[in-house]
């Protein structure tokens, strides 16, 4: 078998053999992603086979012609057309769409409601206006740097559409633009800070944003290029783009022709109902369902708010406290959840018909345990003095529980002086947190500790081959059979110095910003914050791409910056930014550059298009921020830069403190996934005496192998939204989630296979245009309408966050010394 060569004349390394055999002999599960066999016809197996062992590669090979992913078949044509890329008119409406991407983010994005610019809106707006400047532009031709230019090369293209999309939306994806913009905003308006200058501003969001660009880079042959790493996400995009510029002729009925060889041809025959009738075309159905979404989203985004959390039972009982903890949708356990608003399906997480049945169960998993059982028992248990607390708010209170006062705290911002007042803080009170606030920070802790013993664990070959592969200049073994892999091969391959130079330019501004303007953070904290990145990026960035869930580092970077530099609060948000910031943009522009992998865009015009969306985010940003008027919601960001900077987390969770037992999450969250990995591959034994004659050369399955689907690190970061999220929120997300990629894909997987990306696709961008519609005719102008459909949340303990007690005037809960 080492011997042998691949069906494209590839000979497999030796160490391949020996890993497939040992991957086989552990029959262990790769819990995210599914074969075609087993996907189309799951009734006639028990598990599904490992994606990385010798059975799954051997489909892969016999499969030349298409992915063996459903999703990416759905949604990606396994072919490269010859068609215009790297054209004017694709980069001036690229830096045009960047440029007003950026601007209205930055300008909205902490407005009152916050409004982003959707990318499926770029998208579409691009679509006409490439097609009219192909149809109307003339045709001229000129030299420049040695290269011929033309006005216009032809049609527009899916290239030149990708491009603009890259541009527009990958440098930007994260958080709504910069987290650096937002910080200094609350900095000088919410804080006092005014001395902060044009270049502290600038190097602040630049080093935050090129940190993530050259992480992203390093680890491409690791998160981008094999086919396993699908990033669910993007995969509307591509369809959308493919739909809009053609729209296939298959009509419904039967199931996509299979291309692989018989072995792997697809075993069901499509049941002909009401779902594998339609023969409405791709293109219309989008348009149907964008035109219903954008419509219905005017009933809960301005004609009937009330039912965007629809907690009808608080309604009958408005004062009943009680009743408002256990049913309410904004401070409570919401234990009838319904969600009638897509902007709050999908507000905290990706698309649901984007997301896979196991990874559905996994976070609806934990919402239901940590929200609905350990929650509550908790908070009616008067642990942390729940009693006289909401059960879920992003507020941090004082011992009498009303919001914590930060003022009282902070020394003179009035002349400058921002330092910790600590005998303000004896004399004023400690800080507390909701129920849902304690256990979220927790679970954070855990959520990162966990998701690297559980990479270690299941991806350890794949990050030792993406490794080996990035410093050897060599192919990924798994992306060697996969045939966008191999469309991609003819175009030129970024070198891998390009990255390392950007990564070192990016720590040397860094040290030279966080140095030059005193933010109190030392070159060594800029070292540090690069060391954990470069240690947790991969983890968390295959979870991303096999799982659609983006784990935030966000406590963690938190805890460790208010460690090192306790009662500093620039200190600490420099440091947070550095970190929690340059992974989270860092994952944004990995998935984009798998959207110009799918799409067959040549790496380094991607490179290009997102080194000049960063540049222009990054000018037209600061100067919208510098500009802009200051912003309602930059408050949230004072209370978190008070709250991690100024009191600092030795006053809330070293010994002694009111939530020190959050600590113990982390080797909880990394002894849990050892667990469930041991547990699923423990072999009973059995005497040979005991086995009928067929079972005595086959191999004993473990009792608990289903165990290894249970994905720890899902788990524990099924909640981080959670507060502002609640139950609402994923409840009604599972739900669909469930829908679609269960009840759909199981049953009906010929209307799935058509629609179900292009309807994702759709309500995205349909309910951002409604959105953008109601705050430019309503929000904006101050046009409200008063009705009882639109008050009656607003009169209940739940919207009040109400606690089930009260303590009495001048006195306070908890210890009356604290430290």
């Amino acid at each position: 078998m080492a011997g042998q060569t691949s069906s494209i004349g590839l000979p497999p390394r030796n160490g391949d053999v020996s890993r497939r055999l040992r991957r086989d002999s552990q029959a262990v599960s790769f819990p995210e992603l599914t074969s075609i066999d087993t996907e189309y016809d799951s009734s006639d197996v028990e598990l599904q086979p490992n994606p990385m062992s010798r059975q799954f590669r051997e489909r892969e090979s016999e499969d030349e012609d298409n992915s063996i992913y459903p999703e990416v078949r759905a949604a990606v044509p396994a072919s490269d057309e010859d068609v215009p890329i790297n054209t004017v008119r694709a980069w001036m409406l690229g830096i045009i769409s960047t440029v007003v991407s950026a601007g209205f983010t930055q300008l909205f994005g902490l407005h009152d409601p916050p409004l982003a610019m959707s990318p499926y809106v770029l998208i579409l707006a691009a679509f006409p206006i490439g097609s009219f400047l192909a149809r109307y532009t003339p045709r001229w031709e000129w030299t420049l740097l040695g290269r011929r230019l033309e006005s216009n090369p032809g049609p527009f293209s899916t290239k030149e559409h990708t491009i603009i999309a890259i541009m527009a939306i990958g440098s930007a994806g994260f958080n709504h633009g910069a987290l650096a913009t937002y910080v200094w905003t609350a900095m000088e308006t919410n804080l006092g800070f005014d001395n902060l200058s044009l270049g502290f501003k600038l190097l602040f969001f630049l080093t935050t944003q090129s940190l993530g660009f050259g992480l992203a880079g390093i680890f491409q042959k690791l998160i981008v290029d094999p086919p396993y790493c699908m990033w669910p996400a993007i995969l509307p995009m591509p369809a959308l783009i493919h739909s809009l510029h053609r729209t296939p002729p298959t009509r419904m009925g039967k199931r996509p022709q299979h291309t692989g060889s018989p072995g792997t041809a697809i075993k069901h025959v499509a049941r002909h109902n009401a779902f594998t009738s339609w023969t409405i075309s791709p293109l219309r159905f989008f348009w149907v369902a964008f035109g219903a979404i954008s419509v219905w989203h005017l009933v809960p985004g301005f004609f009937f708010t009330s039912i965007t959390y629809f907690s009808w039972v608080t309604w009958i009982r408005p004062n009943d406290v009680l009743v408002n903890q256990l049913f309410g949708a904004r401070s409570g356990m919401d234990l009838l959840p319904l969600a009638l608003s897509w902007s709050q399906v999908t507000a905290y997480q990706s698309p649901p018909q984007a997301t896979s049945i196991r990874t559905v169960s996994n976070v609806l998993g934990g919402a239901v345990l940590f929200l609905w059982i350990i929650g509550p028992a908790l908070h009616f248990s008067n642990v942390w003095y729940g009693h006289y607390l909401p059960f879920s708010s992003s507020s941090i209170f004082d011992n009498t529980g009303k919001v914590y006062d930060t003022s009282r705290v902070v020394n003179s911002p009035a002349t400058g002086d921002h330092s910790f007042n600590s005998t303000a803080y004896f004399e004023y009170s400690p800080v507390y947190l909701s129920t849902t606030s304690a256990i979220s920070y927790g679970l954070g802790f855990g959520a990162v500790s966990s998701v690297i013993v559980h990479a270690a664990l299941n991806f350890r070959d794949e990050i030792w081959d993406g490794l080996w592969a990035t410093f050897t200049r060599n192919e990924v073994p798994s992306a060697r059979h996969d045939i966008h892999g191999r469309l991609m091969r003819k175009y030129p391959r970024i070198p891998l110095w390009w990255y390392l130079i950007a990564l070192a330019v990016a720590v040397g501004l860094s040290i030279f910003f966080v140095e030059y303007y005193q933010t109190g953070v030392s070159w060594w904290g800029v070292l540090l914050s690069v060391s954990i990145n470069l240690i947790l990026f991969a983890p968390i960035a295959i979870l991303d791409a096999t799982c659609n869930q983006n784990l935030s580092t966000d406590a963690v970077s938190s805890l460790l910056g208010g460690y090192l530099w306790p009662s500093n609060m620039v200190a600490s948000v420099v440091f947070r930014c550095l970190s929690f910031n340059a992974i989270g943009s860092g994952l944004y522009l990995a998935r984009n550059r798998k959207l110009g992998h799918y799409m067959k865009v040549p790496p380094r015009v991607v490179f290009c298009a997102q080194s000049l969306g960063i540049i222009i985010n990054w000018l037209v940003q600061t100067g919208v921020n510098v500009l802009a008027f200051a912003c309602p919601l930059s408050a949230t960001y004072e209370s978190s830069m008070v709250f991690w900077g100024l009191i600092s987390p030795q006053r809330l969770f070293s010994r002694g403190a009111t939530y020190a037992p959050m600590l113990w999450f982390f080797p909880i969250g990394a002894a849990l996934p050892l667990l469930f990995y041991g547990a699923s591959r423990v072999r009973i034994p059995t005497s040979a005496a005991s086995k009928s004659t067929s079972q005595i050369f086959e191999p004993t399955k473990p009792p608990l192998r289903r165990l290894r689907f249970v994905n720890i690190p899902l788990i524990l970061s099924s909640i981080g939204n959670v507060p502002p999220a609640t139950a609402s929120n994923y409840m009604t997300w599972g739900i669909i989630g469930i829908f679609f990629q269960w009840f759909l894909r199981k049953r009906h997987f010929a209307w799935w296979h058509r629609y179900n990306f292009l309807l994702a696709a759709a309500l995205e961008g349909g309910l951002a245009l409604s959105s953008l519609f109601i705050f430019l005719a309503f929000s904006y102008p101050g046009v409200v309408l008063t009705w009882w459909g639109n008050t009656v949340e607003s009169t209940t303990a739940d919207y009040a966050g109400t606690p089930l007690a009260k303590v009495s005037a001048g006195q306070i809960f908890g210890p009356s010394a604290w430290s």
